[in-house]
């Protein structure tokens, strides 16, 4: 017989009959065992060796408690003391093999009386271990995947939070953090805290324990704050410390979409506020182009412009004091940060602009001031352009000033020296008709003198002309001056060549620019002889009028040439008309020019004028 039987009895047939049960159990393929009240064991057939990996005379007398996992041992203890008083029982349990080998069993067991009355249970063993392997395999990966989908509803959920960059900071960080515990393998047990930026946010019960993991934030990679996720309870040690693998990664995760969502955001800011300096300057600027609105308006409309660029901008005090003004947004009571700026007027500070923030603001840990360098930069900038329209309005103000003036100079000098000059034409009249014949030499004064009084004439005509009726169309201009020349001196005769391209050409408006024309005219009718004749050409050069004025006299004598447009260089008549002309035309911003002789020509000038619109 292959299983070891209990000790012999003294009655044979009780003896045969229990030696008649052990053979059969031997046949069993089913691992059968038969223990005592103390639970030693009487009788175990060879499948129940094989279970163990011991071989059956090692069992016998072996107590089962010496097999049986520590956990199960309480639980087997109650049912054999069931056993013993006529209870059935079916367990499951884990023991350990010879080798420490942990298997399950299922135990199916009933008591049984034998034949001398001793009380035994016999109990049939299933090895279950496959089936068990498999339940904790199956176990572990429900687990591993119901974590996993914890992690992805964690992800999911954080992606949405950070891809809104409107959201404020406080509250994509306060989501965060109470979202991450959920993620974890021990959700209960679980604390975070999230800090960014100067802005911390935790779950209620976070405290610092040793169990602890951190992923740092970066922004560029410069660290800008971190997530720290602690157990509050000693669990078994995983991946790293008491943490799974996957929720180390499922931190840098978060840490990284954390920092490029702060990124983002940055960004955002970043352009937002570029944007509105921008929008700021240019609106600035449109305020401070027009001069004649009153300086109070603009200085009104300038500090709301400022207010709407800045960081803070309800909370925010802008203030300019100049020129006896002293305009603002609004009086705060207590006032904390300040940002100032000077405003200078020629180079002389006669103002500034300030940006003031109240005490009660709260900044960010990272800031001691509200102030960002593109503010600073900003307010330098409305600065230098305040100081600059201010400029612009005085320069008119004094240029209407001057305007005035030279109105009531010009109105006086056409009244009193107009009437002068008609007396002295009058006297010259007069001595010509006293001095019939006499000599050459008194008649070139009288002419050189009526000359000075002709040229004056035409300068105070010129004066009187209204401004919104000179001529700046190039052509028309040249043709009408042309044609009031050949009737005022009937000996000249004037030839205009124009351009076709420069017809419809304009030029800067200039009261004085027609006596430029009259004055080579009348240079040409004195030194041209009895048939003076004039050419007058006009063409478009690049961005200018070129304008060639050439008659047939003898030319300019050469002892004059090189101080010809010089005040006093003349051989008759004071010598201010080549004078006046170069100033009338250096003032439109052109030049005039006296071109080398040409056979069959007499004096040549080019005149350079820009195109205007």
């Amino acid at each position: 017989m292959e299983g070891e039987k209990p000790t012999s009895m003294d009655n044979p047939q009780v003896e045969k009959s229990e030696n008649n049960l052990q053979n059969a159990l031997d046949m069993l393929p089913e691992a059968v065992v038969i223990i005592d009240e103390d639970a030693k064991i009487l009788y175990a057939n060879k499948s129940f060796a094989t279970i163990l990996g011991e071989p059956i005379p090692s069992l016998v007398r072996k107590s089962l408690h010496d097999i049986i996992d520590e956990d199960d041992q309480q639980l087997v203890q109650e049912k054999i003391q069931g056993l013993f008083v006529g209870t059935s029982s079916c367990i499951e349990l884990s023991i350990r093999t010879k080798n420490q080998e942990k298997k399950w069993v299922r135990v199916s067991s009933i008591p049984r009386v034998t034949d001398d009355s001793d009380t035994h249970a016999i109990a049939i063993v299933i090895d279950i271990t496959e089936r068990e392997q498999y339940l904790e395999i199956l176990e572990r990966t429900t687990s591993n995947l119901r974590q996993s989908i914890r992690e992805l509803v964690c992800l999911y959920s954080s992606s949405k939070l950070l891809t809104d960059a409107n959201r404020m900071v406080e509250e994509v960080l306060y989501s965060l953090a109470h979202l991450i515990p959920s993620a974890y393998q021990y959700p209960d047990s679980t604390a975070s805290k999230v800090t960014c930026e100067g802005v911390t946010a935790q779950t209620e019960n976070f405290e610092e324990t040793e169990w602890c993991q951190i992923a740092d934030v970066y922004i560029m990679n410069q660290k800008v704050g971190e997530i720290r996720v602690c157990l509050l309870e000693e669990f078994p040690e995983e991946f790293e410390g008491p943490f799974r693998k996957q929720e180390r990664d499922l931190l840098d995760s978060l840490a990284r979409a954390l920092g490029g969502y702060l990124g983002r955001k940055r960004d955002k800011e970043e352009l937002e506020r570029t944007t509105r300096e921008i929008v700021c300057l240019r609106s600035v600027t449109n305020e401070l182009s027009d001069t004649d609105k009153p300086l109070e308006d603009v200085l009104f409309q300038v500090v709301n412009l400022v207010q709407g660029a800045l960081q803070y901008p309800h909370l925010a005090n802008v203030r300019i004091i100049i020129e006896g003004y002293h305009v603002e947004i609004q009086s705060l009571g207590s006032e904390e940060y300040f940002l100032s700026k000077n405003i200078e007027i020629f180079n002389e500070e006669h103002g500034k602009i300030e940006v003031i923030y109240p005490r009660e603001l709260r900044l960010p840990k990272s800031e001691s001031d509200p102030f960002l360098d593109q503010e600073k930069d900003l307010l330098d900038a409305v600065a230098l352009d305040l100081g600059l329209y201010i400029e612009r309005k005085k320069n008119q103000e004094m240029k209407e000033q001057t305007r005035k003036e030279l109105e009531i100079y010009s109105s006086l000098l056409r009244h009193d020296v107009g009437n002068d000059l008609q007396l002295i034409q009058g006297y010259i009249d007069m001595i010509e008709m006293i001095t019939v014949g006499d000599t050459s030499e008194l008649n070139e004064m009288l002419s050189s003198a009526r000359a000075v009084c002709e040229r004056m004439s035409d300068l105070l005509k010129a004066f009187s002309r209204k401004r919104d009726s000179i001529e700046r169309n190039i052509a028309k201009l040249v043709r009408e001056v042309s044609a009031k020349a050949e009737e005022a001196e009937v000996d000249l005769k004037i030839n205009v060549h124009i351009d076709d391209q420069v017809k419809g050409l304009m030029v800067p408006g200039s009261r004085l620019l027609p006596a430029v024309f009259e004055n080579l005219y009348r240079n040409a009718v004195a030194h041209a002889g009895d048939e003076p004749i004039v050419t007058v050409t006009v063409n478009k050069k690049g961005d200018y009028v070129c304008i060639i004025v050439s008659d047939n006299g003898p030319g300019v004598p050469r002892e004059i040439k090189d101080r010809l447009f010089q005040r006093g260089a003349s051989t008759s008549g004071g010598g201010l008309g080549l004078f006046l002309s170069r100033n009338i035309i250096h003032a439109l911003g052109g030049t005039i020019e006296l071109l080398p002789p040409q056979e069959g020509l007499g004096a040549t000038f080019r005149i350079m004028i820009p195109i205007s619109v």
